[in-house]
């Protein structure tokens, strides 16, 4: 805007554009502007395509359709500490909380008890009760909050019985920062 002035008939606070600008960067886009005095302004957004949508559309069924979230809240369940601390660890730039679970019943009651966890880091080998079932258990609670299986036996069929049991997307263990947080954007998390 070109008035300063408080009498102005234009009102807002200015936040927009930083606001676009920091929720394409969440998504890995950007925001061009383009402005001629007196004649306005042109914004464009861009956001990075993987060409992988149709296979998750085989693998769920439906494309993902999340939005950037603010102040998001993730629920690791994880019994291995070492597993726990480090993906804590590479989740303290995605500006998330993190609530912790050690085995699936935790998992469970949390989600339950807390309506604002934004996404689920499942492992799927853990006690009293493992993340098929735990995965299960949330769905019939939450039908929509996003649930990513982690495991380290990728190759025993259980990215298949995840999906079926109803987890949104699958990480294989050991995984890079890079990989994990390329899960998050697809639902709406992460830098």
């Amino acid at each position: 805007q070109e008035e300063y002035s408080t009498s102005s008939g234009h009102e807002g606070s200015g936040l927009g554009l930083s606001i676009a600008q920091g929720v394409g960067r969440l998504l890995g886009g950007e925001i061009l502007a383009e402005s001629e005095q007196g004649i306005g302004s042109t914004f464009t957004f861009t956001f990075p395509y993987d060409g992988h949508e149709e296979a998750f559309q085989q693998i769920s069924g439906n494309a993902p359709e999340f939005t950037a979230q603010i102040n998001p809240l993730i629920l690791i369940a994880e019994d291995d500490l070492s597993n726990l601390l480090l993906t804590k660890a590479m989740l303290k730039e995605s500006g998330a909380s993190v609530l912790t679970a050690k085995n699936g019943q935790e998992a469970v009651d949390h989600c339950r008890e807390n309506p604002g966890i934004s996404l689920v880091l499942m492992d799927l080998k853990m006690p009293v009760m493992d993340g098929i079932e735990a995965t299960r258990q949330i769905r019939s609670l939450r039908k929509t909050i996003p649930v990513i299986a982690v495991t380290s036996f990728a190759l025993s069929g259980d990215e298949k019985r995840a999906i079926e049991a109803g987890c949104s997307d699958y990480l294989a263990k050991p995984f890079e920062k890079s990989d994990l947080y390329s899960k998050l954007r697809r639902y709406g998390i992460g830098v």
